[in-house]
């Protein structure tokens, strides 16, 4: 259990602290603009059906991947974890190993309310299995608002994770809650993107980051995390037609290195 808690209290201080990891490759190494890009009222300004497959490993310990599939009226995406850990007695003999797996189906929804402003909904269930038979599971549902007043400027708003609490058999726990605001800023080539982001108990989370398309089909990407101490996150991505590659890589001097792989298509 010891790399699990590790990896809850490090990153979140709440249960089902996994969801609120960005596992895809774009929104991670970009850094901001998390509240544009992860909102269900951003649905209504696609204009194609996408599907997208992510892969790959955060923080060297946590293993997972993720499908999702688009259009402008709704999304569905699933994610599976996984945390690979030992079981010891109490004098400290190995007794064998298992698997902590993590679930979590979201569908989500939106709609405009004039040229420029959309509004949209999304439905969580979370489950985790902890530890052999020990597990929690929740349903919850995060709220968000788009303003999109040209093609080069976006703002967003989004309320995430609310509804209800973690339950473990005859448990309850808090859910990561969180209230996020972000914008994006393009600029020929070069595009911007911040993010603040407010969790319970927590301080704010500070997140920039820019790209910059030297080619229409290679796009170079940095970001910076900050909540108490700075993080750098490095990417790029690749197009080719209707098909985009994307890779994100995080090194972080304590928790090792996360690295996200994604391949996107869209019709």
């Amino acid at each position: 259990m010891a790399l699990l808690l590790c990896c809850s209290v490090m990153l979140f201080p709440s249960s089902l602290s996994w969801i609120e990891i960005p596992f895809d490759s774009e929104v991670l190494s970009l850094g901001g603009g998390r509240s544009i890009r992860e909102n269900p009222a951003k649905l209504p300004f696609s204009r194609n059906i996408k599907f997208k497959f992510s892969s790959g490993k955060w923080i060297e310990f946590l293993e997972g991947s993720r499908f999702e599939i688009s259009s402008k009226f709704i999304g569905i995406d699933y994610r599976s974890f996984k945390i690979d850990d030992t079981e010891y007695d109490e004098n400290g003999v190995k007794i064998g190993d298992f698997k902590n797996k993590f679930d979590l189906i979201s569908i989500r929804s939106g709609f405009k309310v004039g040229e420029s402003l959309s509004l949209g909904f999304e439905y969580k269930n979370a489950k985790e299995k902890l530890y052999k038979d020990y597990s929690g599971k929740a349903n919850l549902f995060s709220f968000g608002m788009c303003y999109f007043p040209s093609k080069n400027v976006r703002y967003g708003f989004l309320v995430s994770n609310f509804g209800g609490k973690v339950k473990y058999e005859s448990e309850k726990f808090p859910s990561p809650f969180k209230i996020g605001s972000g914008f994006e800023f393009k600029q020929g080539r070069l595009l911007l993107a911040g993010d603040i982001e407010f969790y319970e108990k927590e301080k704010l989370w500070i997140r920039w980051g820019m790209q910059f398309t030297p080619y229409r089909f290679l796009s170079l990407r940095t970001g910076f995390i900050y909540q108490e101490f700075f993080d750098v996150l490095f990417g790029f991505g690749l197009k080719w037609r209707n098909l985009i590659l994307n890779f994100a890589i995080f090194p972080h001097p304590e928790l090792g290195t996360t690295q996200i792989f994604d391949i996107e298509l869209s019709f």
